[in-house]
């Protein structure tokens, strides 16, 4: 894009709207096409030379009929009224000159040209000579009479403006009975002053326009850092604390109150900190979830809607931003980081969900570990039992009832039953073997009965290890 596209894209943003009397308007019109300066908007005021001097009612209806930034006032005499009643603060600039012809050439050739008693003429003047005579008071007569002593000549500015202007200063001429005489000027010397005028503006555009990319470049790279800081932050606490900070140094408000919303809805925990008004705007805001923010009924605070439609994740209340007269450009940066602010919360929660999932994963896993190693020792320990099961039931001990049976039968005579019976015989030899089985049966039991305790107690540490590792330990995080 060159310098000139450039310019043109200035002025459709920055235009602005020259005014001057009827009597000049056609050249100005002229050369404001000439130098193709599309986006000026050139008007025209009814001509008061002559007259009194306009005044500011008498242009307001017209200066508001254009939907310029800026707008100057070109003129002579009949601005002299207006360049002492602060014309800025009406977003105005009265360009005044000491006689109109300084517009169309230089001051010092005008005043070269007069001296020598010539009365200078623009072709808009002089299209309308007959009603500037009637509006004197002159007659024909008369007018030569007054004009004829300090005039020696009529001398039209020629701007090519109008085609009729020399057969209009011939029929002045010859009613004034004086010579006259054209000096082409064109359009050359009022086309530098309007480019000058539009140079300026720009300058003044382009310096206006710098110093806001440099503030917004401070504030996007101030608000970068700021979202970087709410990108990193990993619990939602840590976000919503970044959050306030951030809108505090962006607004400076005198108050930040932050209002949470989950799958049940607008939790109101802080609603407490807001008068009733506040409260029901909360709420119609809430409900309303087209809107993305809502000001507030004095217009210094605003409702700020984090998130979108359906996936909203909080709302804030910013209460009393520090310069009020900014609160749209306020919203527009609050409205950009929105978005990122309400990603951060959805991040923070995500994140604080599988951390819980991880927890109760790595729970279950460790549980399944601890069950694991106690039901292989829990199947040690049925297995010696059942070892202990079949001993018993196998156990020689079961044949002494039947014995003792035997002896009391034969109590009356013991001795002989010993002595002479085959089966007394047998039995003290038959005691000897129980007495070996038993003292085996007995050591087989101790031993298996010694290893159910140590599986017991190998079961009983593990649990106790798994509960201390199991205890609740504080966790300090700073709200």
């Amino acid at each position: 894009m060159d310098i000139t596209q450039y310019d043109e894209k200035l002025l459709m943003s920055h235009s602005l709207c020259f005014i001057t009397c009827d009597f000049l308007y056609p050249e100005m019109k002229a050369a404001v096409e000439a130098e193709k300066l599309s986006q000026i908007e050139v008007l025209g005021f009814p001509a008061r030379c002559g007259q009194p001097p306009i005044c500011w009612n008498e242009l307001t209806e017209l200066i508001n009929s254009s939907d310029a930034e800026h707008t100057v006032l070109f003129g002579s005499y009949c601005l002299q009224n207006l360049a002492d009643s602060g014309p800025e603060s009406r977003n105005c600039t009265v360009n005044q000159q000491e006689q109109c012809f300084d517009l169309l050439c230089a001051q010092t050739l005008s005043n070269s040209l007069q001296q020598n008693g010539a009365y200078l003429l623009s072709p808009g003047w002089l299209a309308r000579w007959k009603e500037h005579i009637e509006n004197w008071g002159f007659e024909q007569k008369t007018a030569r009479e007054f004009l004829g002593q300090s005039l020696h000549k009529l001398l039209l500015l020629d701007t090519g403006t109008d085609k009729d202007a020399v057969k209009n200063l011939q029929e002045f001429s010859a009613f004034l009975d004086l010579p006259c005489e054209t000096l082409p000027i064109g359009l050359e010397y009022h086309r530098l002053q309007l480019a000058k005028i539009t140079a300026g503006y720009r300058q003044k555009a382009l310096e206006k326009e710098n110093n806001t990319i440099r503030h917004n470049a401070a504030d996007s790279a101030m608000t970068m850092d700021l979202l970087a800081r709410v990108t990193k932050a990993s619990s939602e606490t840590e976000v919503t604390q970044t959050i306030i900070e951030l809108f505090t140094m962006l607004l400076a408000p005198e108050n930040i109150v932050y209002f949470r919303i989950n799958k049940s809805g607008l939790q109101l925990e802080q609603a407490v900190k807001l008068n009733d008004s506040e409260q029901d705007q909360l709420r119609i805001f809430y409900a309303d979830t087209k809107a993305n923010y809502q000001l507030n009924d004095s217009g210094a605070g605003f409702f700020l809607r984090l998130g979108r439609g359906d996936n909203v994740s909080a709302i804030l209340n910013i209460q009393q931003v520090a310069c009020p007269q900014y609160i749209n450009h306020y919203l527009n940066v609050s409205l950009h980081i929105s978005g990122v602010c309400a990603l951060a919360i959805e991040h923070a929660r995500t994140m604080e969900k599988l951390l819980n999932t991880s927890r109760l994963a790595g729970k279950a896993q460790v549980a399944t570990e601890v069950l694991h190693n106690v039901g292989n020792t829990l199947n040690s320990i049925s297995v010696s039992s059942e070892i202990i099961s079949n001993l018993i039931k196998t156990s020689s001990c079961l044949t002494l009832p039947g014995i003792v049976a035997l002896i009391n039968k034969h109590s009356d005579n013991i001795g002989a039953f010993f002595s002479t019976d085959p089966r007394g015989v047998q039995l003290p030899l038959y005691f000897s073997k129980l007495s070996e089985q038993l003292t085996t049966e007995q050591s087989t039991l101790l031993q298996e009965i010694t290893r159910q305790r140590q599986r017991i107690q190998l079961i009983a540490e593990i649990i106790r290890t798994q509960q201390d590792t199991a205890k609740e330990a504080a966790m300090v995080e700073s709200i």
